[in-house]
């Protein structure tokens, strides 16, 4: 296939810092790296007590340099001692009515009684489950249907939820059909567009199994195992898919026969959706917290840094276009919202994407947080290629969690 052409427009890295379109202030990204280590030590001295801990969520606000932190009951020693740990970083602490373990057991619940597809009491299809941040109860979308979702149906609907999580509280909301959702020549690194089956999607993040090869990670809804990917321009196959989860919504490209086994890089594109100038290199995983911002590589709408983490614990129904065709609950993805209800998070064409943690710092360095995978909300202007449709609001599903579900592979970060 001659993978040479796959590197033809592969600028070294400006050794200055990234560009961040989207965000005015980039100070915002260092404060918010700080804001995120507090973080990070509040959760692994919750996840080091036994049982339920109490923790219930953390809702950031990194252009100020504080969070909230939600918790159900007595606030440990250790925990606080995690949130004193930067002077300064700013930690208020609220109550909250339930855990975190309480909610998703009631968001399981919810599951358990509406299979993907099933209208809610007769009403409207589910969208969205997920724990509230603050630890007030879950937090419920369904699909406003014309003629059929009216406030009494949303209240009688709420009262039915209500039969089903018992003393957990239930906000019902109505929000439009979730809709599945390149770069053409540069299949080595994510965010490269590819072709499959007539249908464009864009590549997430290089995996490696140890005594194998380095595999491609993007959206389960963009191929059927076994296809065949070939790049947009020249039209050339270079790998095919295996390993689809329909359920999270993730397969995997494998480099076809005759290609290097460590044909998938590190890096992802950076820059717009023609734009090779930039690559970035991925370094880890991202944490996922409510109110902090990620930056979205997307193969139509190139990156742009003003995406932001509404829920990072939801699941969501929507219309699978590949079999098994129909509702499709996927699990264990981040609900995002765009910095204004007239901006975008992504749109079509952008599935699989990268969406990373950035920090601003020198060294072209990104954290990843998972591939893009749903668009919902309102539809509005697309940024990158036009001629599309692109929604403000959105979904991701997440890196760290894939990777526990499969321990034989690891993100690339070499």
């Amino acid at each position: 296939m001659g993978t040479s052409a796959t590197h033809a427009h592969a600028a070294p890295l400006d050794p200055g810092s990234l560009p961040t379109p989207g965000i005015d202030d980039r100070s915002v990204l260092v404060k918010q790296a700080r804001v995120t280590k507090v973080a990070e030590r509040i959760v692994k001295a919750a996840e080091a007590l036994p049982g339920d801990s109490g923790y219930s969520g953390i809702r950031t606000d990194p252009a100020n340099s504080r969070f909230t932190l939600y918790w159900h009951g007595k606030v440990p020693a250790g925990v606080r001692e995690a949130a004193e740990s930067d002077p300064g970083v700013e930690v208020s602490v609220m109550s909250a009515a339930f855990s975190l373990r309480t909610l998703k057991k009631a968001q399981k619940a919810v599951s358990d009684q509406n299979p993907p597809g099933r209208r809610v009491n007769g009403l409207s299809p589910i969208v969205s489950v997920a724990p509230a941040v603050d630890g007030s109860g879950l937090e419920v979308a369904i699909e406003a249907v014309k003629g059929v979702t009216t406030p009494q149906s949303l209240v009688e609907t709420q009262r039915w939820f209500g039969t089903v999580t018992g003393e957990v509280p239930v906000t019902v909301t109505e929000t439009t059909r979730p809709v599945a959702t390149g770069r053409h020549d540069g299949q080595a690194h994510g965010g490269a567009r590819f072709v499959v089956s007539g249908r464009t999607c864009t590549q997430g993040f290089s995996l490696w199994a140890w005594g194998s090869w380095s595999y491609m990670l993007t959206a389960g809804h963009c191929a059927a195992e076994g296809w065949t990917a070939t790049q947009p321009q020249p039209s050339a196959p270079y790998a095919h898919v295996v390993q689809r989860e329909v359920n999270y919504d993730t397969e995997l490209l494998m480099p076809s026969h005759g290609t290097s086994q460590s044909f998938f890089t590190r890096q992802i594109w950076w820059g717009g959706p023609y734009e090779h100038s930039l690559r970035a290199n991925v370094a880890g995983t991202a944490a996922h917290r409510s109110g902090d911002r990620v930056c979205a590589s997307g193969g139509f709408s190139g990156v742009h840094c003003d995406v932001i983490i509404d829920n990072p614990d939801a699941f969501m129904d929507f219309e699978n276009p590949l079999p098994p065709f129909g509702r499709t609950r996927v699990w264990d993805v981040a609900i995002v919202m765009a910095s204004g209800p007239d901006n975008p998070v992504w749109g079509e064409g952008d599935s699989g994407s990268p969406v990373v943690t950035y920090d601003g710092n020198t060294a072209g360095n990104v954290y990843a947080n998972g591939i893009i995978s749903i668009a919902f909300g309102n539809i509005v202007d697309c940024r990158g290629i036009r001629g599309r449709k692109c929604w403000n609001r959105g979904a991701y599903a997440r890196l760290d969690r894939y990777l526990a579900r499969n321990p034989s592979f690891q993100l690339r970060t070499w």
